[in-house]
Formats: structure tokens, C-alpha cells, sequence
């Protein structure tokens, strides 16, 4: 009635159940909270109170850090969150120029920095790839198209040279015709 422990060593179990795990024992004095349980009526569901103490073993957690730590690495994400952010504006600018103008070394250094700098989110290198990964994929095609571009004018380039030799060729002659006509008629004169 005054919600206070009256025996020694009351085990608190995980489900209202005799056969549920026991994660703590209360004694005599301990006081607890609680309301009789929806599952079962002859237990009442309580909330596991300040006295109450709850163990692992040491081995199985490592200390993070200082308080500030989770300070510090949340900084450092959204510094890597906005430098991936300025890495995909600054490669979308440069896909636009022609492709003898664009700094693909300038691009692979920002996304290295992010690979380098911040392996402690995984997320975030993760994203960094395929982003990185999606620039070389459109620069390759754009090369590509450029030297087939360059190929093709290079083939057009020499077909253009052929025909302008074969005009020449023509000319040549029509010149070498022209100039016997010319011979001939100073000597007849």
C-alpha cells in the first residue's frame, strides 16, 4: 500500500512471468512505482527504482571520449557534409566547360580529402565514392565523345584533303594543257 518493499531479495523480472529472466533483486525499505500489469493482475509492472544497480562487465566497453567529443565529431561531419556538398557544385560547374578545360585533378583532390579526413563516418565517405565514382563515369563519356568528335573531323579533314589534292591534280593539268596551248601559239606566230 505505501509501495515499499517488505521482503528481502524480491526478484524484478523481465515479463510477469515466474519463468522471466531476474534482472535485479529489491529489498526490505526499497521503495518502488508502479500499477498491476495489463498481462497478468497478481504482478505489478514498476519502474526499476534509483537503488536498484545494473552490471556488464568492464571488458566489453571501451571510453569514447570526453564530453566533448560527440562536440567535436559533430562538427567535423557537417564540415564534411558541406565540403562533399561544395566537392558536387564545384565537379557540376566543371562538367559544363569543354573538356580540354576541365580540372579533374582539382576534383579528385577534394574528394581524396574527404576519403583521407573523414574515414570516422563511414556515410559520409561512402557517399564521397559515389560521387566521386558518378564524376569519373560523366568526364570518361565526355572524353570519349570529344575524341570520337575528333576522329571524325580528323576522318572529314582527310577526306577534304583528298578531293582538294584530286582538284589540284585537275588544275595542274588544265594549267600544263593551258601553258602547251600558250607555247604553241608563240611559236606559230
Amino acid at each position: 500500500l505505501d509501495n515499499v518493499i517488505e521482503g528481502t531479495r524480491v526478484n524484478v523480472r523481465l515479463k510477469p512471468d515466474l519463468e522471466a529472466p531476474v534482472v535485479v533483486q529489491l529489498n526490505s525499505g526499497d521503495r518502488v512505482e508502479g500499477s498491476v500489469a495489463s498481462a497478468n493482475n497478481k504482478w505489478l509492472e514498476i519502474k526499476i527504482p534509483e537503488t536498484a544497480h545494473f552490471y556488464i562487465a568492464k571488458e566489453y566497453v571501451a571510453k569514447a571520449g570526453d564530453a566533448d567529443l560527440k562536440a567535436r565529431l559533430e562538427k567535423k561531419r557537417d564540415e564534411g557534409i558541406r565540403l562533399l556538398q561544395t566537392a558536387k557544385a564545384t565537379s557540376s560547374v566543371e562538367m559544363q566547360k569543354p573538356v580540354n578545360q576541365i580540372d579533374v585533378e582539382a576534383m579528385k583532390a577534394v574528394y581524396q580529402c574527404l576519403l583521407i579526413d573523414y574515414p570516422e563516418f563511414p556515410e559520409l565517405t561512402s557517399q564521397a565514392k559515389e560521387a566521386w565514382a558518378a564524376v569519373q563515369e560523366a568526364y570518361t563519356q565526355k572524353k570519349l565523345a570529344y575524341l570520337e568528335s575528333q576522329t571524325h573531323l580528323s576522318s572529314s579533314a582527310l577526306q577534304l584533303n583528298k578531293q582538294l589534292t584530286a582538284e589540284l591534280q585537275v588544275q595542274k593539268g588544265k594549267v600544263a594543257h593551258l601553258e602547251q596551248q600558250v607555247e604553241r601559239g608563240c611559236r606559230s606566230d
